[in-house]
């Protein structure tokens, strides 16, 4: 009994990370006009247990605004990416709303011509 109910739940459980249902371009209702993108390796950690990941700084137009966006290197075929210029779907996710015109650490999807959904902040505006 102890063994089926545990398996049922470690079967439910993998199903989870699964069942994400892939984006459509209807969600993302703006665009944005990414520039130029920078890939950083960054590794966290001391000793042994060092991790090594990439961060990924894309200089982007968006509402008439010169910005930088910060994120996660997106995977594509399981490799680090950058981002090639040009116009991509974006919607907001999260908007902090403290003043007008204030939109560093605001964060927005990005969805690339494959599907995947590049994470970001604003990190840095410009003039």
């Amino acid at each position: 009994m102890k063994k089926s109910a545990l398996a049922l739940l470690l079967l439910f459980c993998s199903t989870l990370g699964q069942a994400k249902d892939k984006p459509t371009r209807d969600e993302f209702n703006r665009r944005v006009h990414i520039s130029a993108s920078h890939l950083f390796p960054e590794c966290g950690g001391g000793g042994t247990n060092v991790s090594c990941g990439s961060q990924l700084h894309a200089d982007a137009l968006m509402n008439g605004m010169k910005l930088e966006l910060t994120g996660r290197t997106p995977r594509i075929e399981k490799k680090n990416s950058i981002i090639l210029p040009g116009a991509y779907p974006e919607k907001l996710i999260v908007d902090l709303g403290i003043a007008d015109n204030q939109v560093i650490y605001q964060e927005y999807d990005v969805l690339l011509p494959d599907n995947t959904v590049w994470r970001c902040y604003v990190s840095g505006i410009s003039e």
